[in-house]
């Protein structure tokens, strides 16, 4: 999950509400405005804490890749160990024929 769209698609659909309230409601232009300010201000606020928490937890799309390639990574050292210990003769890169000492 992408948690860098949280704030910005939270906070514009708050502000969205709140000026559709206030003109069905019929409120004056100023206090329609400051009524927007601090839905905005409020929502981004309590928005970027969600985004936080969600990233604490583990749950943001790059800390979910990290764990995969990690994972991959792990997978391939521990087949790389596996195929050097059944092998007991390889050869290096030069060509040349590595004994291995048991």
């Amino acid at each position: 999950m992408d948690t860098k769209k949280i704030p910005p698609i939270v906070t514009l659909s708050a502000a969205l509400v709140a000026s559709i309230v206030t003109f069905v409601f019929h409120y004056e232009l100023k206090d329609s405005l400051l009524i927007i300010l601090c839905v905005i201000v409020a929502f981004y606020i309590f928005s970027c804490m969600i985004k936080f928490l969600f990233d604490k937890m583990g749950m943001s799309a790059e800390a979910i890749a990290e764990k995969k390639k990690e994972e991959e990574r792990r997978k391939e050292e521990e087949q790389a160990l596996e195929e050097i210990s059944l092998d007991p003769q390889r050869e290096s890169q030069d060509g040349s024929v590595i004994e291995k000492d048991t």
